[in-house]
């Protein structure tokens, strides 16, 4: 995606930021913006309000901790919930620590996609379902669902020359 130019926010889960701390300061570094996708992936509609806070908050220090330690000012709190889940809680939780969505104009603070390529398959069909959305969309703002799969930068070079990527600013 750095080769070419392509803008993203990259979604971290908490404990893969313990993991590889040195990935996302590099992701920082090259001016990816990073979001918050919970500490360990959980259904957050199956679980408590104070478990979701727990989620939210744990992250977000370690997202903090990783912007702090490359100079570069955090920008944005953004927030993608596992399995896209949604609720009034996620959102309570989501306003209390200044999250916000640019993409949307609705009430839920969480980012969704709107395109899933199902990557996340890891199988030899997806290039016929990139096919199949591009077939079905038209012009207009879209959030591609990608997972880092092991395939993921062949979709990305399948992808790269079909759509026109746009920045938060």
């Amino acid at each position: 995606m750095l080769e070419n130019k392509i803008p993203a926010i990259l979604f971290f889960c908490g404990k893969n930021i313990e993991l590889y701390e040195e990935i996302v300061i590099y992701a920082i570094r090259n001016n990816f913006i990073i979001g918050n996708h919970t500490y360990s992936h959980p259904y957050l509609n199956m679980i408590s309000y104070n478990e979701i806070e727990t989620e939210i908050v744990k992250t977000d220090i370690l997202i903090n901790n990783c912007y702090n330690k490359t100079g570069i000012e955090r920008k944005y709190n953004l927030f993608r919930a596992p399995y896209g889940s949604q609720g009034t809680d996620i959102n309570i939780i989501l306003n209390k620590y200044n999250y916000i969505n640019p993409f949307s104009k609705e009430d839920n603070i969480s980012i969704h996609w709107n395109i899933d390529f199902k990557v996340w398959r890891c199988d030899n069909r997806i290039n016929k379902r990139i096919d199949m959305c591009f077939n079905l969309i038209n012009n207009g703002t879209y959030i591609l669902l990608m997972h880092d799969t092991p395939l993921f930068i062949n979709y990305i070079n399948y992808i790269k020359d079909k759509i026109n990527f746009i920045e938060l600013t």
